[in-house]
């Protein structure tokens, strides 16, 4: 398997976006939905690491833009040693963050994760396998997927459900959201959703964690 769409909730009630997992050749990538074609996060076999808006959609919307300006991040990671795993980025989706989706979308290829109730979230922490995925610990009670990499390698995810929210440092991202959105003068309309792009704090690990900007329910 090389691909992997999932989401957080349910398909008729609270839900989160939809992201997409997914692996050609050695490189990892991930996406939500809502990004639509914009950008993406890449893990590339070469150490390098970006959350990079597309060229394409680059091109089209920024004609005057430096190449090397549609990087919004980029960070390096180390290939596996020995027998462990890395782990190479994180999602994090927090029940407060669940809402109720009315746009038309082709979900039947989307596996759903039990919405974690308040309080909590669910993080999705990926991870490059030294060993193919045939050999993925699909017995491990948290384990998700895993996608193919390469002949000896993989990428395997794990839900970690019922995760205590750090409900400050999600207040501290929404705080930080509003203040980006009253300089910058943008209109928030229903539907909208954003991320937040965040290091954990004694690992080191990029990731993601999603959020609805204020004014997005009315």
């Amino acid at each position: 398997m090389r691909e992997f769409r999932v989401c957080v909730g349910s398909a008729t009630g609270l839900r989160s976006t939809v992201w997409r997992l997914w692996t050609t050749r050695a490189e990892f990538y991930i996406q939500s939905r809502m990004f639509g074609s914009s950008t993406k996060v890449s893990i590339h076999s070469g150490g390098q690491a970006q959350w990079s808006m597309q060229s394409d959609w680059y091109r089209e919307n920024m004609p005057n833009g430096a190449n090397q300006a549609r990087h919004i991040q980029k960070w390096p990671w180390q290939e596996p040693t020995g027998t462990t795993a890395t782990q190479v980025f994180f999602l994090s989706i927090a029940h407060d963050e669940l809402r109720v989706i009315t746009v038309s979308e082709k979900l039947s290829n989307v596996t759903f994760l039990r919405d974690p109730g308040p309080g909590h979230c669910v993080v999705l922490d990926c991870y490059v396998s030294p060993a193919p995925a045939s050999q993925a610990p699909t017995s491990d009670r948290e384990f998700l997927c895993a996608l193919e990499r390469d002949a000896s390698s993989s990428i395997v995810v794990f839900a970690r459900d019922k995760k205590p929210l750090d409900a400050d440092r999600l207040a501290l991202q929404h705080a930080m959201l509003d203040g980006m959105v009253a300089a910058e003068g943008w209109r928030i309309e229903s539907g909208y959703r954003s991320t937040a792009f965040v290091v954990d704090r004694d690992s080191g690990v990029r990731g993601m964690i999603e959020l609805v900007p204020a004014g997005a329910d009315i």
